[in-house]
């Protein structure tokens, strides 16, 4: 039964636009979604390079909504597989275990700093309320051994800002399960299992992450798609949305609108202009861009990691992971192929460097760390991905609630997703956000 609420148009084809079209569809609802590029996925893409295929950025889905888990394992069947393939962390030309685990720790940061570890776990404890920044939560939580080498210059690398300036909020999810009780078990009672946060075991499509999306795209159906489709303008009454502009030149009525598009992006499509006050809010607010750089190898296999993270500032990237580690299909038997992700600003730096430069600096710094070894590197690819990670400070909190109040404030637009809401947010949220959107 057709539902009442109106056509739905959604802007961007990312996972979060795509799983409102993929409810929308179910509810019996008419929408269309518009796509800036040529392509639907967003990050949560995967991409062909010859024989060869890699997602943008090193992907999981994890079991935490079930009826999101539910509604995705309907979609892909038998190819949504669950594995468990360890991570590390490079430190001092050694590979840490992580999660942790209590021999290879030692063994990896020796004895008394191990100890020390141990004991600052034991003595941690978080501050009374919440703390402001990440430094001084993630010092206080985890103790000052483990946050110094393993989180803070990991973060300042991520996010390019100083931890003392990074919101605690950051921490979220992905520091869930390393507990300062679950290092203590580790660190000290020989427990062999490692800390139960997310890079534990975890679901990985065959084909890739963007095997996800495509599923959703399909039930969505190729109609109700526009690629190509950039949003020059949005036009408003002070109450509610009443158009759209695509490409300068269509103009589309809007009855119920949804958007991923990045908050910042949104604020400044708005026809007539927002209030000062949110434009300079909005000003204030930074995304992290990143640098996908795939090194394609004449080697079976590379590393026996999902993923391994670089904190040391002497090289560029964060963390490299080998695609076929996930899903033997990723590369061509006798062949991997390995992808480092670099951080960086909208200008300057790594963004503005050719593509052949970047590509000869991350293979010079795998090949002295020895990750490379002797594999010969044969060829190569760069993706750059901007708006990748909200750079969520201590004053963000401030400008996202102006800015998204502002927005908010139609009753007709829901904002969704990562660069939406300006949250760190997985992909089992932007599906669940989707399930939500699709009911406007």
């Amino acid at each position: 039964m057709a539902d009442d609420n109106g056509h739905l148009t959604i802007l961007g084809g990312g996972a979060a636009g795509l799983a409102t079209g993929h409810y929308a569809a179910i509810r019996g609802r008419p929408f269309t979604i518009f796509e800036k590029s040529g392509h639907t996925g967003g990050m949560c893409a995967t991409i062909r390079h010859g024989d060869f295929s890699f997602d943008c950025g090193a992907h999981r889905f994890h079991d935490r909504v079930p009826e999101v888990t539910d509604e995705v394992k309907t979609l892909l069947g038998d190819r949504l597989r669950r594995i468990r393939v360890p991570s590390h962390i490079y430190h001092n030309g050694a590979l840490v275990n992580f999660p942790f685990t209590p021999f290879n720790m030692t063994k990896r940061i020796g004895a008394l700093t191990a100890a020390r570890a141990a004991m600052e776990a034991l003595t941690a404890r978080s501050l009374p309320g919440a703390a402001a920044d990440f430094e001084t939560f993630a010092s206080a939580t985890y103790g000052k051994t483990l946050a110094r080498m393993f989180l803070l210059n990991y973060s300042e690398k991520l996010w390019g800002a100083d931890c003392s300036r990074l919101s605690a909020e950051l921490a979220g999810d992905r520091l869930k399960g390393m507990t300062p009780k679950a290092l203590i078990q580790e660190l000290l009672n020989g427990h062999r299992n490692g800390s139960a946060h997310l890079d534990g075991s975890f679901y990985y499509p065959e084909g890739g992450i963007g095997a996800i999306t495509q599923a959703l795209a399909a039930a969505c159906g190729a109609d109700n798609i526009k690629t190509g489709a950039a949003v020059t303008g949005i036009e408003h009454d002070t109450r509610a949305v009443t158009s759209i502009t695509i490409n300068g030149r269509e103009r589309h009525a809007a009855h119920k609108l949804v958007s991923s598009l990045p908050c910042t992006v949104m604020v400044r499509l708005m026809n007539p202009a927002p209030p000062d006050r949110v434009l300079q809010s909005a000003a204030r607010l930074r995304f992290r861009n990143i640098i996908l750089v795939a090194l394609f190898l004449n080697t079976e296999r590379a590393t026996n990691s999902a993923t391994i993270y670089f904190p040391s500032e002497q090289f560029s990237f964060t963390r490299v992971y080998e695609p076929k580690n996930r899903c033997v299909s990723m590369s061509p038997p006798g062949q991997t192929s390995l992808v480092a992700e670099i951080p960086c600003h909208e200008s300057g730096g790594a963004w503005d460097m050719p593509d052949n430069q970047i590509a000869d600096m991350v293979e010079g710094q795998l090949a002295d760390c020895g990750i490379i070894r002797d594999a010969g590197v044969f060829d190569t690819a760069v993706v750059r991905v901007p708006h990748a990670y909200p750079v969520i400070e201590q004053d963000s909190k401030e400008h996202t609630a102006a800015v998204l109040d502002y927005l908010n404030g139609f009753a007709n637009l829901k904002m969704i997703g990562r660069a939406g809401t300006f949250r760190y947010l997985w992909l089992h949220d932007m599906i669940a956000a989707g399930r939500k959107a699709a009911q406007l």
